[in-house]
């Protein structure tokens, strides 16, 4: 794999065609994940050409354009106990020892983690656990800012950052490996997440 993305570099054709083969749309991102491209809703439905894309990093289109690529997004660092990662997963297991396998994993900047897997069941993104803010954190945002999400989903109409943006480190699984997994297995996730729901 070539170096990180700093801001001024481009996302060679090469890149972004190794991601078209294994029926991943992408669009350019900027540092703060959002698009760096006026027309990118347009790849919702439309495989883009492969090209040189000029921006600080990549994301991946969820959805039916992906083959039907869904993500449980994990948010580590809304986490207060620092266990909610070994928690989540030990209940998959109690009904699952396999399903954790099947699934691509992506650890981000923030040391959270992407879930990545294909499903004949997807939907659009989903707030699966939350939490209230702490006094400190309502402080802080003014009061505006009432809840942190700890586990969401990213699916049809989302997207999600990965390599080549700098500090998206692959932990399990290469993109040509992503597995579909059943809609019964999906449930396990989803239903497992939710326990830990606080709203």
């Amino acid at each position: 794999m070539s170096p990180f993305l700093t801001p001024t570099q481009m996302i060679s054709k090469k890149i972004v065609q190794g991601f078209i083969k294994n029926k991943l749309n992408v669009i350019g991102v900027s540092k703060t994940k959002n698009p760096a491209e006026g027309s990118w809703k347009k790849y919702k439905t439309q495989m883009r050409e492969p090209k040189d894309i000029n921006s600080y990093g990549l994301a991946i289109i969820c959805g039916t354009i992906s083959s039907n690529l869904e993500c449980v997004d994990i948010d580590l660092k809304y986490d207060l106990n620092g266990d909610l990662y070994d928690r989540y997963k030990a209940k998959i297991n109690e009904q699952d020892d396999q399903l954790l396998k099947k699934l691509m994993i992506i650890c981000t900047p923030t040391q959270g983690y992407h879930w990545i897997y294909r499903c004949s069941k997807i939907e659009g993104n989903q707030k699966l656990a939350q939490r209230p803010t702490t006094k400190q954190e309502l402080e802080k945002s003014d009061g505006k800012e009432r809840v942190k999400v700890l586990l969401e989903t990213r699916g049809e109409g989302g997207y999600i950052c990965s390599y080549p943006t700098k500090n998206y480190d692959q932990v399990q699984k290469k993109y040509s490996e992503i597995e579909t997994i059943t809609p019964e297995e999906r449930e396990i996730l989803f239903s497992c997440a939710r326990e830990f729901d606080e709203i």
